[in-house]
């Protein structure tokens, strides 16, 4: 079995996973904010309001953790490991996997191998990638384990 051929990608903030996210997270709050005010007897405009307020609480906390998540940056794969360099920080090497996979884009989770700083989270899309989208994927989905044979499906 072959690895994947190198490659680099620049990936930079997506502005419709973020819109998608925050869009998500405002409808969610409402829904919780109109069956807790429903379960709770309250009468009608006191739900609709708790609703509204609940939905853009929760947006605009959603998109500045968003924001803070993703940061521009070159994830690249030399044939054998991934590497993440993101805005100032140093290039760190470590493990990528695909948490999301939609098939035009992917929500990808760097993993350092050097510091313990949390998890990079990233949005990969074919329009980023054009025609290297292929390759990418197949980077991506393709891991190997230590002795060349295909690594066992990840339980987490």
């Amino acid at each position: 079995m072959h690895a994947a051929p190198p490659l680099r990608m620049n990936l930079a903030p997506d502005r419709r996973w973020q819109a998608f996210t925050v869009a998500c997270t405002g409808v969610a709050a409402a829904n919780l904010a109109a069956w807790l005010t429903s379960v709770a007897e309250w009468p009608g405009p006191r739900v609709a309001a708790a609703a509204l307020l609940a939905a853009a609480l929760a947006s605009l906390a959603c998109l500045r953790w968003v924001r803070r998540l993703e940061a521009p940056g070159l994830l690249v794969w030399d044939g054998a490991n991934w590497s993440w360099s993101g805005g100032e920080a140093p290039v760190s090497e470590g493990r990528v996997r695909v948490m999301i996979d939609l098939g035009a884009w992917m929500l990808l989770r760097f993993e350092s191998a050097v510091t313990l700083s949390g998890n990079t989270w990233l949005a990969a899309s074919r329009r980023q990638a054009g025609a290297l989208w292929p390759a990418w994927r197949t980077a991506l989905l393709a891991r190997l384990a230590a002795n060349g044979q295909p690594a066992a499906p990840d339980p987490t």
